[in-house]
């Protein structure tokens, strides 16, 4: 299963956009890679987004279920699953987009390891002859923490846990994303460090 849905495609369309670019570039075949599975991805993403705007409108009706019920958890789940439902937004999707590249990015590692050892094609590992994918880099890894940081003070999400604060409502999940804001993009960085320029070339 992890052969026909993951690895298989993944090498094969690696392969192919390797055999066409100049020098065989494998950190450019990485990148344009990336571009095509965003794109690919990009309506559940776009439904996440959408997703994460709705829940942004909502948010003064959450703030009155919160007043309505102030020591009352149990009625203030129901009340903001039964808002949800009422505005059909589904609270989890933001992190699908995420779940399903996991897989899709770990592939990638294994795949690229494997290109590398048996393929015909005189690859180029060095990526636009600055870094080599192969082994970690210090320079892809800050720019993968960096860009990470960048997106999530940008996301929609992330301005909604900003304004309620300012309006003096932090509650747990402002907390919670105002860490993430912080907290990912570090994880990414040491695991882009830890592992190789593939990972930090893919995030």
């Amino acid at each position: 299963l992890w052969n026909t849905i993951v690895f298989g495609p993944i090498s094969q369309l690696l392969g192919w956009l390797v055999s066409f670019l100049p020098a065989h570039d494998l950190g450019l075949a990485v990148v344009l890679l990336t571009l095509i599975v965003k794109v690919l991805l990009f309506p559940l993403t776009y439904k996440s987004l959408k997703s994460q705007i709705e829940m942004r409108k909502i948010q003064p009706e959450m703030n009155a279920i919160k007043k309505n019920f102030p020591d009352d958890k149990e009625a203030q789940a129901r009340e903001t699953f039964a808002l949800y439902k009422k505005h059909n937004i589904n609270p989890f999707s933001g992190c699908l987009p995420i779940f399903i590249q996991l897989p899709i990015l770990f592939g990638l590692y294994y795949v690229v390891i494997a290109f590398i050892s048996k393929t015909s094609i005189d690859v180029s590992t060095v990526f636009l002859g600055i870094t080599d994918i192969k082994n970690p880099s210090v320079i892809l890894a800050f720019v993968a923490g960096i860009t990470q940081f960048i997106q999530m003070y940008f996301s929609p999400s992330m301005q909604q846990a900003a304004n309620a604060t300012t309006e003096g409502q932090p509650g747990f999940m402002q907390f919670q994303m105002k860490t993430m804001k912080y907290i990912l993009p570090v994880f990414v960085t040491i695991i882009a460090l830890k592992f190789s320029g593939i990972i930090a070339l893919y995030w």
